[in-house]
């Protein structure tokens, strides 16, 4: 009913990744920094082939986002 989950989606052969957020998290996760995380954790490590660790570091971060639960003003965004 609250609508916060996080879905992290690996395509390794088509070569995509994406962070898809609940209603409920939008405010803490929004799009901007899923795509930093994407950018910071999962792709350099896909191209490295290391799939698993990649994955591992992008559920991490949002982990640690999520748990923090700070909503980010439009300064931060």
């Amino acid at each position: 009913g609250r609508d916060n989950g996080v879905l992290i989606l690996v395509a390794p052969r088509d070569r995509q990744v994406r962070i898809e957020v609940g209603y409920g998290l939008e405010g803490v996760l929004p799009d901007g920094l899923a795509g930093e995380i994407i950018r910071e954790q999962a792709i350099p490590a896909f191209r490295n082939g290391d799939f698993g660790g990649g994955i591992e570091a992008t559920a991490a971060r949002v982990a640690a986002i999520v748990i923090a639960g700070h909503v980010l003003t439009d300064d931060e965004r």
